[in-house]
């Protein structure tokens, strides 16, 4: 399964059926999911040893409290400086998206086709969203009664979720 898709990254024509991916959508997800929380663990261990350092150093300003199962620390005031750097939070969620949409995109198109539905590609799936795309071809079941981008963004990811999941 995993040599399948991998060897079909870049065909984004052709079928995919539900046998074939939902395990695929759940081994890329768990995979994705996985490495975010790699990722991200040295920082929030990095802000954890900041935060104990600040309570030793501190300890009319914080609490450290500890038992079986769990660990606390209360650090009473405003300490920006204890915060983590959100910089490589952004940067890992930033790479995870992108492997994941890389691994599952050309899967996603093919079982849209299985369904006979046509994927969004170069046109607008909402013409409520862009006004430069009025006459937009595409055939996703999609109508936005507000013209609100929130809404519209929304309702592709509905139409686009739904049909995947049949």
């Amino acid at each position: 399964m995993i040599g399948y898709h991998l060897v079909r990254l870049a065909k984004f024509s052709g079928r995919e059926t539900r046998a074939a991916f939902w395990p695929w959508a759940a081994v890329v997800v768990g995979l994705v999911l996985l490495g975010g929380v790699a990722a991200m663990t040295p920082q929030v261990l990095a802000s954890m040893a900041k935060m104990r350092k600040f309570a030793l150093e501190h300890p009319d300003q914080a609490t450290i409290t500890s038992g079986p199962g769990h660990y606390e620390i209360s650090i009473e005031g405003h300490h920006p400086e204890l915060m983590p750097d959100m910089g490589p939070f952004v940067l890992a969620l930033e790479g995870t998206m992108a492997v994941l949409i890389v691994l599952i995109a050309a899967a996603a198109v093919r079982r849209l086709h299985d369904r006979g539905v046509r994927a969004p590609g170069r046109c607008c799936p909402c013409r409520s969203c862009f006004s430069a795309s009025p006459g937009c071809p595409c055939s996703l079941p999609i109508r936005c009664s507000t013209p609100a981008c929130s809404d519209c963004c929304s309702s592709t990811i509905s139409a686009i979720l739904q049909p995947l999941a049949r």
